[in-house]
């Protein structure tokens, strides 16, 4: 998948409004939506930071279907895929029965088609650790999991506050991420400012943010920007893509180019190709962990 490509994808499945313009399958008879149903045994998930969560809580039996975006390694690879935030399969939707269905923000055609047919629908929201911390605790009580969702918040809130322990007392360099570009030169790229929850983790594992400021979680800055900005530490993530050491090596070669700035001349510039790199999930304070082993190696 090309850098920029995947990057968008992941930001339409997490901060789109949801709009789909297929039409729907029509609606049979079905029951009122009523207050939540612990004993509700088919749950489907429309994102893969939803399904993290769904697994994470040991109730990966009883999902029926998740989005096109769910990755193997939550052991979701033989389940059907049902599209995604921006084009929910209506037809497999309707064909698997779930009981509940998880989704991201705001999509008002899908909402219309649950409660058409009596399937519960709950969007959810994560945008940063406290909202993670809230949506697992949500997500756990729809599905009789409130004990594991206390369990699971306790470990990662522990994680985290061990990151921040580490990162404690160091200096804090001045770091860019960048999230997809151009390989060839600094064109078409794509940064975080200071509401995305990647900035957010950079801060936990002791690193600000150079576009902290910047009101927009997420957005193409120019390339006299980043000069200007003058970072300390670049941090290129290309999340699942598997890039061999010929093409590692061009994407660093970029940068020789820019000796003003000073992760170039000093040689620190890091490049990650983790596929949870994008997900804000239960996996988002392994993002601050890599990070802090990062920021410290660099020191």
């Amino acid at each position: 998948m090309k850098p920029l490509r995947g990057i968008v994808v992941a930001l339409i499945a997490w901060i789109a409004a949801g709009v789909c313009e297929e039409s729907l399958p029509a609606a049979e008879a079905a029951p009122s939506i009523g207050a939540p149903r612990e004993s509700e045994a088919r749950v489907l998930s429309l994102s893969p930071n939803i399904t993290e969560i769904v697994v994470a809580l040991g109730a990966r039996d009883r999902l029926v279907g998740v989005s096109d975006f769910c990755r193997a390694h939550l052991s979701v690879g033989e389940l059907p895929r049902c599209g995604a935030a921006v084009n929910p399969n209506f037809e497999r939707i309707l064909a698997l029965h779930p009981d509940l269905l998880f989704y991201l923000g705001r999509m008002e055609k899908l909402q219309r088609f649950c409660a058409d047919r009596g399937i519960r629908a709950l969007s959810i929201h994560i945008d940063g650790w406290a909202a993670l911390r809230a949506e697992t605790a949500r997500i756990g009580k729809e599905l009789g999991a409130e004990k594991a969702a206390g369990v699971l918040i306790a470990g990662l809130d522990r994680r985290l506050a061990a990151v921040r322990a580490a990162a404690r007392g160091a200096a804090r360099p001045r770091c860019l991420i960048l999230l997809g570009r151009e390989t060839g030169g600094l064109r078409r790229m794509m940064s975080v400012g200071g509401a995305s929850f990647l900035s957010e983790m950079l801060d936990a594992a002791g690193g600000d943010n150079v576009f902290v400021d910047q009101p927009q979680p997420y957005f193409t800055p120019s390339r006299e920007a980043i000069l200007v900005a003058r970072p300390d530490v670049i941090l290129e993530l290309r999340p699942g893509e598997n890039l061999s050491v010929t093409e590692r090596a061009a994407v660093l070669d970029d940068w020789k180019r820019e000796a003003s700035v000073p992760a170039v001349a000093h040689g620190k510039i890091a490049v990650f190709t983790e596929d949870f790199l994008m997900t804000p999930g239960p996996r988002m304070v392994e993002i601050a962990e890599l990070f802090q082993s990062t920021l410290h190696h660099f020191r």
